[in-house]
């Protein structure tokens, strides 16, 4: 049998009873590559949160795998070490997705809405909400929404309960101009 399936419990190298050492206790455990560079890194942060992060061959962060304020989060960083995209649980225990650009603002989230429902939010260069399209849990019927550069609602559509399909319009100050369908609930507009 290979030294690397020794049988348990572990042991360390202060107990080399059995010959064999099946766990190393650090703080960091870095690999590197045959020029002594830093290719990766398993380790705490300064919270005793754990982490795995991968560097490119000039020793840049590119992928990070963290647990922070007991939450999980994976990052893809461009070669400028700025998180590109984002993937984790959010504060409601959710999954997430999140697109940034390269002045780390998102521009793209795909959620789990509190309710379970899947929602996409776009937002634009300065990072204000433009556009939202949401599944309600509920009821499994899309409702968008796409708002102005002043960030007020100028078009909601979607389905009511009754499957019967609605578009509200609103004028520059959110006051509703049009309606088309027949909204059953203020609420879902």
């Amino acid at each position: 049998m290979s030294k690397a399936f020794c049988e348990k419990p572990f042991h360390t190298k202060d107990d080399p009873a059995s010959g064999c050492f099946e766990a190393i206790a650090a703080e960091e455990f870095c690999l590197v590559d045959k020029k002594g560079s830093i290719r990766a890194s398993l380790g705490v942060n300064e919270d005793g949160q754990p982490r795995l992060l991968f560097f490119d061959k000039n020793e840049k962060l590119r992928i990070s795998f963290c647990v922070e304020d007991e939450q999980l989060g994976i990052e893809l960083l461009d070669e400028n070490e700025k998180t590109r995209a984002a993937l984790g649980l959010g504060d409601n225990g959710q999954p997430s997705l999140l697109l940034l650009d390269k002045d780390e603002k998102v521009h793209a989230s795909l959620e789990m809405g509190e309710d379970g429902g899947p929602g996409l939010d776009l937002y634009d260069k300065d990072g204000e909400l433009r556009a939202s399209l949401s599944l309600f849990r509920d009821d499994d019927l899309p409702h968008m929404v796409l708002v102005d550069k002043n960030g007020q609602r100028r078009n909601v559509s979607g389905l009511e309960s009754e499957a019967q399909p609605f578009l509200v319009l609103y004028d520059k100050d959110g006051e509703v101009s049009d309606m088309l369908g027949e909204v059953l609930d203020e609420g879902s507009a």
